[in-house]
């Protein structure tokens, strides 16, 4: 149970990357703001490397990966239409489970 606890919040962390607007929101947001593609594009490249994963040092190699690329980007948030959020929430979802199936501690998910 705890660990489909983790993996909801894992995909809320996601999701919450890519929901909104950053600038009509007064937060912050770096000048060489990458595109919502790009985002993406690395999204689905940490989650295709952590479903890679057979064991737990594989799993926390790509999961600080994952933790330093979302601190260098988490104020950077782009509107996505509602099948947009779809998909960012089951890839979110689908990262989080590999990394918890890869054997990675889940309340080290609940950090972010």
């Amino acid at each position: 149970m705890l660990k489909r606890v983790v993996i909801f919040m894992f995909v809320l962390s996601a999701v919450s990357l890519f929901s909104g607007c950053g600038e009509e929101k007064g937060e912050t947001v770096p000048e060489d703001k990458p595109s919502k593609a790009s985002l993406v594009e690395d999204a689905q490249r940490l989650k295709a490397a952590a479903c890679a994963c057979t064991d737990a040092g594989c799993g926390d190699k790509v999961f600080d990966e994952f933790s330093s690329w979302y601190q260098r980007i988490k104020n950077v948030q782009h509107v996505m239409t509602p099948a947009e959020e779809q998909s960012m929430e089951k890839l979110g979802f689908d990262l989080g489970l590999c990394l918890v199936k890869a054997g990675v501690d889940p309340s080290k998910l609940e950090s972010l």
